[in-house]
């Protein structure tokens, strides 16, 4: 009787065992995203249904990771993150943008229709810091054309308020 006591435990191990196997197993397949390594069209394929996902891919020399997190009401919640700056760009975009991020809610409706990387304006979804220094980058060279044209933007705006004086002028003449 005793060894079939010692028979029982050892199957309730390894019954034990098994649930835990499963459970790990499951956990795995719910919480961990799929890594499609650089493979787009793997990607592209779980983003549409907003599954959690993630794939390095290269943009205009630039290699960015994806990752999917999940949904949150009728939005797709994906992190944007800019690994490296191709060499060929400018070193301070290297120090402005290499190793940030951005978190972005794309809507679900437009994922069903349109791949990710097809989204020309994503960061109008989208918030943090990768954001955050694209607009800067892009307000720093509107600044400097309107500094550098400002000579010229200055003397149009004399002509024109010239012109308009002489045409008030010329009213209150007659």
């Amino acid at each position: 009787m005793h060894k079939f006591t010692l028979h029982s435990l050892d199957a309730k191990k390894i019954y034990i065992i098994c649930i835990l196997l499963i459970v790990l197993t499951l956990s795995l397949l719910l919480f961990y995203p799929k890594n499609c390594r650089n493979d787009e069209n793997c990607f592209n394929t779980l983003a549409n249904k907003c599954m959690k996902s993630k794939v390095e891919t290269m943009n205009k020399g630039n290699l960015y990771l994806y990752e999917v997190k999940g949904k949150k009401g009728n939005d797709c919640i994906l992190t944007i993150f800019l690994k490296t700056i191709g060499t060929s760009q400018d070193e301070i975009l290297n120090q402005m943008l290499a190793q940030k991020g951005m978190i972005c809610g794309v809507p679900m409706d437009l994922l069903q229709i349109k791949n990710i990387s097809q989204i020309n304006d994503i960061s109008d979804y989208c918030t943090g810091p990768l954001k955050e220094a694209a607009l800067e980058i892009v307000l720093e060279k509107v600044y400097s054309i309107v500094v550098a044209n400002i000579g010229q933007i200055t003397l149009e705006y004399e002509n024109i308020l010239s012109a308009a004086t002489m045409n008030t002028s010329l009213i209150n003449n007659t």
